[in-house]
């Protein structure tokens, strides 16, 4: 049986690793476009035209999945969203100390669910 905190940090891992395979692609091209010694590569030709555009792109789908994750980060018990306490996602995933309890119910995240 899991926790609620062990639920929400696979929640919020799943949401950050979007997060970084959204940015990926952006940052290749970047790099490829910046330190191209072959410039007659296809490969280094499409990374010097459209790394712009990838790394608008990643800032679109990282800000979307940001919001997202601010609404689907809420206490199973009163569906308060967590966010709203100034929880950032990075500290729903680790094992952060001070995120023990629900800010609004005072849930605590670690307690086993007992039905």
């Amino acid at each position: 049986m899991l926790t609620p905190r062990q639920r929400l940090a696979r929640i919020a891992r799943i949401g950050l690793a979007i997060q970084v395979i959204a940015i990926l692609p952006a940052v290749v091209a970047m790099m490829v476009s910046w330190n191209s010694s072959n410039q007659d590569s296809a490969f280094v030709q499409w990374c010097v035209s459209y790394w712009w555009s990838l790394l608008l792109l990643a800032a679109f789908v990282y800000t979307a999945v940001a919001y997202a994750l601010s609404f689907l980060l809420r206490c199973p018990h009163c569906r308060y969203r967590l966010s709203r306490a100034h929880t950032p996602t990075w500290a729903i995933t680790s094992h952060n100390a001070h995120i023990r309890y629900c800010a609004h119910c005072g849930l605590a995240l670690d307690a086993s669910r007992s039905d």
